[in-house]
C-alpha cells in the first residue's frame, strides 16, 4: 500500500493532485466517445477554477444503474433533460437565477411528467422556452466542462467511493469557488459555499488516511502513476 511521509496529510490536496496528474486521461465533450469505461466514478473541472495552483473539482459522480457510464456523461453534456441530471438542473437554476429570470420557480420543480405538469399548473410550463434553457446549459457545460475518470465495477464500492469522495474533496479552507463562478449564482446555500456542483454526499464520511493511501494505490495502479 502507497504510504506518505507525513504522519498527517491534506487529503482534499492530495487527491487534487492525483486527478490533476496528466497521466490521467482528460476529455472534454468532443471527446466524449473515447470513453471506453461501462462503470466508473467521473471528475468534472471546470475553465477558471483553481485550487491550489491545480484545476479545482466542481463534482463528482458516478452511474448508479449498471454499465451506464457513458450514458450518464452524456445525459450531463447534451440530454436535455434537466430531471434526468441534478447537475444540469443545478447549472439551470444558477443560470436563471443571475439573470433574476422567474422561469427559475418553474425549472425548479420536477417537470419531466409534461402532462401530469400542465394538468396541475397549466399556466406555468413554457415548452419552448424550457427548450432554449436546456440548449444554454448544455452550450455552458459543453464550453466550460471537462472531465477524467478511473474504473470502478462494483456498484456498492462505486457508491462508497463516491460519497467519501465528495466528503473528503471540499474539506480544507484554501478549496474555494472564484469570485465568477456560475455556482455563486445558486438558490441553494451549500452549494454557494462549499464550491461544488452538488449537496449529496458532503456530509458522509470522508476517507480516513488508511483508506485514502488504498484509494490511491487502486488508481495509481490503473493508470500506472509513478
Amino acid at each position: 500500500m502507497v504510504k506518505f511521509k507525513n504522519n498527517e496529510i491534506n487529503i482534499s490536496f492530495e487527491l487534487h493532485k492525483l486527478f490533476n496528474n496528466p497521466q490521467l486521461p482528460f476529455y472534454g465533450f468532443e471527446d466524449l466517445h473515447k470513453v471506453k469505461c461501462t462503470n466508473g466514478i467521473y471528475i468534472l473541472f471546470e475553465k477558471g477554477e483553481f485550487y491550489r495552483d491545480l484545476k479545482r473539482v466542481v463534482r463528482i459522480g458516478t452511474n448508479r444503474t449498471q454499465e451506464r457510464f457513458y450514458r450518464r456523461l452524456n445525459d450531463h453534456y447534451v440530454a436535455h433533460n434537466k430531471d434526468g441530471s441534478i447537475f444540469r438542473k443545478n447549472v439551470g437554476i444558477a443560470i436563471l437565477n443571475k439573470r433574476n429570470d422567474p422561469y427559475l420557480k418553474v425549472w425548479e420543480k420536477e417537470t419531466s411528467n409534461r402532462q401530469k405538469f400542465k394538468k396541475e399548473n397549466p399556466a406555468l410550463l413554457n415548452d419552448e422556452y424550457q427548450k432554449e434553457i436546456e440548449a444554454e446549459v448544455s452550450q455552458y457545460i459543453i464550453n466550460n466542462v471537462f472531465f477524467t475518470y478511473f474504473e470502478v465495477e462494483n456498484k456498492e464500492i462505486r457508491l462508497l467511493l463516491e460519497r467519501k469522495l465528495i466528503a473528503s474533496i471540499w474539506r480544507d479552507n484554501d478549496f474555494k469557488p472564484s469570485d465568477n463562478w456560475l455556482g455563486r449564482f445558486s438558490t441553494k446555500n451549500l452549494i454557494r459555499e462549499c464550491g461544488l456542483w452538488l449537496i449529496q454526499g458532503l456530509k458522509s464520511e470522508p476517507f480516513t488516511q488508511e483508506e485514502f493511501e488504498k484509494f490511491y494505490e487502486y488508481v495509481a495502479k490503473q493508470y500506472n502513476l509513478k
